[in-house]
């Protein structure tokens, strides 16, 4: 069975969810476990069916064949419900952007060190490491696009890169005598706490996904 999620009540963190077999047969509209009623086919939910909630709300379902949205819809009390869908995909974009921000370093690293090597009079810096910084920030911008797009995979790959990239960066550092600085130790930390943050609205997500919008 397929189905699609809205988020009814934040506060509660109630789900109205609309469940359909095959080419949208038997479908089900259910607030929770509590089945609320079915819609008698396809022709039936293009003009939209209401049911009444157990709180004393009036839910709305329908799908939108044309226009803005196109897909299942759902109101409550007059007011468009969120679906999870959209609502997982905000809260991931901190995550989003801060393997940005650390491709955005990289990228500006692996130019600096371009310049050196083919200019050492104009900068300072270390030469030969730009295609190894350029690399990264290209790697990174590869796994942000793919988050943003709502990859678990990406997000996997991602905390385990900066994870191990954070590990070996630190060893080296002490190995060498050149700890790292708080600002960088805080820096990181931030980051791998903001792909962290990611892991429950992409487990959402992903169960959201076992059904479509569209027959």
């Amino acid at each position: 069975m397929a189905e699609t999620n809205f988020h009814y009540d934040e506060g509660e963190g109630q789900t109205l969810t609309v469940a359909w077999q095959g080419f949208w047969q038997d479908i089900q509209v259910r607030l929770g476990e509590t089945v609320l009623g079915k819609v008698y086919g396809i022709e039936e939910l293009l003009r939209g069916v209401e049911f009444n909630a157990p709180d004393g709300g009036r839910v709305r379902v329908r799908f939108a064949a044309s226009g803005e949205g196109i897909g299942l819809q759902a109101w409550r009390d007059g007011v468009r419900l969120v679906h999870t869908h959209q609502a997982a995909l905000r809260a991931v974009r901190p995550a989003v952007w801060a393997l940005y921000f650390v491709a955005a370093q990289y990228i500006f690293l692996g130019t600096i060190s371009l310049i050196v090597t083919f200019a050492p009079g104009l900068v300072f810096g270390t030469p030969n490491s730009w295609l190894l910084f350029l690399a990264m920030g290209l790697v990174y911008l590869g796994l942000a696009a793919g988050l943003q797009r709502g990859s678990k995979a990406a997000l996997y790959a991602a905390l385990g890169l900066y994870l191990l990239e954070t590990v070996v960066s630190v060893g080296l550092g002490l190995a060498l005598g050149t700890p790292p600085t708080a600002v960088s130790i805080v820096g990181r930390a931030v980051v791998i706490l903001l792909l962290a943050s990611a892991m429950t609205p992409l487990g959402i997500l992903g169960s959201d996904n076992r059904g479509a919008d569209s027959p």
